[in-house]
C-alpha cells in the first residue's frame, strides 16, 4: 500500500487509465504524450491515437508541416518554461 500523504490523509489508489474531456462545445480537447518517447497516453477526441508515437499521429492526420520528433521536442521545451505556454 502507498504511504500516507504529508497531511496524514489516506493515499488515493493509482488509476490504470484516466479519462478526461474539456468543453467540446468550444472545440477544445486535451492530449498528453509521454516525455520519454513521444507516445500518446491520452487524447480527448481520438482515443485510437493512444499508444501511437507523435510521428504516427501526424502521419494519420496528414500533417507534414513538422516531424514528430521536432514537434515532441517543442512540446517538451515549452513544458519546461516557467509559464509552460506553447
Amino acid at each position: 500500500a502507498p504511504p500516507p500523504t504529508d497531511d496524514g490523509a489516506a493515499p488515493r489508489p493509482r488509476r490504470k487509465s484516466v479519462r478526461f474531456r474539456l468543453d467540446d462545445s468550444q472545440e477544445f480537447y486535451g492530449f498528453a504524450f509521454r516525455k520519454t518517447d513521444g507516445v500518446c497516453v491520452a487524447h480527448g477526441t481520438q482515443p485510437e491515437y493512444v499508444g501511437l508515437a507523435l510521428g504516427e499521429v501526424l502521419k494519420r492526420t496528414r500533417n507534414d508541416a513538422v516531424t514528430g520528433d521536432d514537434l515532441h521536442r517543442r512540446f517538451c521545451d515549452a513544458a519546461l518554461k516557467t509559464k509552460g505556454a506553447w
